[in-house]
């Protein structure tokens, strides 16, 4: 608080004749010397005491908060189907909290497992739209046979790179196990892979260039995951389920959101463990960050 010094006022409705000159104030003997103005010395010869106080405000230190605890509650809310938890997090925690890629694989695995969409469109835009592709899938799958499963799966792959129609002919071969469907195909790379996987027969591979292409083909015409391409995570996930013939409880410990279609929410388990522990240690390295001395504070 600032101190005002050494100022008189004129007392109220007394009035100062012309030329005479103002009463000087009246101190009584038990009153105290008034004190010197600002900047002026006091009678010991140093600065008011006012003026030699530092009022420097002193961190307040912020509440202690469990926030691996916070972090198990909101994933457990969200694992039991209810997205009330994750709505009530302040507005910069839930963006960052979403835009984690981990939390989109949760949300997807989730919106397959209950065949609810609504994950999914809890999602920011860019996740959103691979969310509701995957869920989309699989609730068309969930009502095929298991032995449709091969075709269904490939066909979605084929879309992403060919003409929908040769897509069309690769589906409709690989069901029916015959490889003259495929020789409607535009392309004859494509016509002998269509006919190596409908037949089953990987010497039909041999018409694909030599090393990723013609490896993956082989890998699927065998159901063999050992042939894949090295690289290729995605064709082993794929051929290693398929190998399984169990429709889509053949993934269920290779990828948790096909498993979701046919386990239910069970399948999910993995996926909601692995984002509570980032969770966690997510909050614990910003709690760190915030507790941090200042390096530029004055030493109390």
């Amino acid at each position: 608080m600032l101190l005002v010094l050494g100022v008189v006022s004129k007392p109220s409705g007394m009035a100062v004749a012309e030329g005479d000159s103002a009463p000087a104030p009246t101190v009584s003997a038990n009153s105290a010397a008034p004190a010197p103005p600002p900047g002026e010395k006091g009678a010991g010869g140093g600065l008011p005491a006012a003026a030699e106080t530092d009022k420097t405000p002193q961190p307040v230190a912020a509440p202690t908060v469990d926030l691996k605890a916070a972090c198990k509650k909101t994933v457990a809310t969200l694992g039991s189907g209810d997205l009330s938890a994750v709505e009530a997090l302040p507005s910069d925690k839930r963006g960052a909290f979403l835009q984690d890629s981990k939390t989109g694989k949760v949300f997807a695995c989730l919106a397959i497992a209950d065949d609810n969409k609504r994950y999914c469109e809890a999602l920011p835009q860019e996740r959103r739209d691979e969310c509701l592709h995957q869920w989309q899938l699989l609730h068309d799958l969930k009502s095929q046979p298991k032995a449709s499963l091969k075709s269904i799966l490939l066909y979605q792959s084929c879309l992403s790179h060919e003409a929908k129609e040769d897509c069309e002919k690769l589906r409709e071969a690989i069901t029916a196990g015959d490889d003259a469907k495929c020789k409607a195909m535009s392309k004859a790379p494509s016509r002998d892979f269509c006919a190596a996987v409908a037949t089953g027969d990987a010497k039909r591979c041999q018409g694909l260039p030599q090393g990723a292409q013609r490896e993956y083909c082989t890998a699927l015409a065998t159901n063999d995951p050992a042939r894949c391409p090295k690289e290729s995570e995605d064709c082993t996930t794929l051929v290693r389920g398929l190998a399984k013939k169990k429709g889509l409880e053949g993934f269920q410990d290779i990828d948790p959101t096909l498993a979701a279609a046919a386990k239910g929410r069970s399948a999910c388990t993995a996926l909601l463990a692995t984002l509570e522990g980032s969770c966690a240690a997510e909050q614990r390295g910003n709690a760190a960050v915030a507790t941090a001395p200042n390096p530029g504070a004055t030493p109390q």
